[in-house]
């Protein structure tokens, strides 16, 4: 009941929360809490960035203790967009927000621009990071890195203890 208060004023507060720097470039998303999950006294916030047409193109996972922010969680950014490691604020979690733009490189390579082949296409290189705890499984989407079973991933565990964040790394 705590944890759910707490990601439902996180969520408002990323709302209240968009002071940008007057000289930064256009975000192209905003963040807002996406899940979240508790193990004792710490609690692990999934944001997302969404684009105005709801599409998420850069996550992180927060780690909270007792409700203060203990860590930013790293950000995960899709191709086609990049991180200016500008925050948009000063306070929790506007000062873990990166401003997130578009790249102005396309998410993919190829030349080819018939919609059969673009719809074939993997995201190479996306990559998403999950906490995980008892009982607990991420939520990781293997359609995220294109269609599927054509299109694969892999997963790194990113720290040494019983609960390791994951990063599912699309190939």
């Amino acid at each position: 009941m705590k944890f759910s208060k707490a990601l439902a004023g996180f969520s408002f507060l990323v709302l209240g929360c968009v002071a940008i720097n007057a000289s930064a470039q256009t975000p192209a998303c905003t963040w807002s809490g996406i899940s979240g999950n508790s193990h004792g006294n710490y609690s692990y916030v999934t944001f997302g960035c969404k684009t105005s047409s709801n599409v998420t193109v850069a996550t992180r996972v927060d780690t909270l203790l007792s409700g203060q922010v203990q860590s930013c969680g790293a950000v995960s950014i899709s191709a086609g967009y990049q991180n200016t490691n500008i925050k948009q604020g000063s306070t929790y979690p506007s000062l873990c927000n990166d401003i997130i733009i578009a790249s102005g490189t396309p998410p993919s390579s190829s030349s080819t621009s018939s919609s059969s082949s673009a719809s074939n296409q993997c995201n190479t290189g996306y990559s998403q990071v999950f906490q995980t705890g008892p009982g607990v499984i991420p939520a990781f989407n293997p359609s995220s890195c294109g269609p599927q079973p054509q299109c694969k991933h892999s997963v790194t565990p990113l720290d040494q203890h019983s609960y390791p964040r994951l990063k599912y790394t699309c190939l």
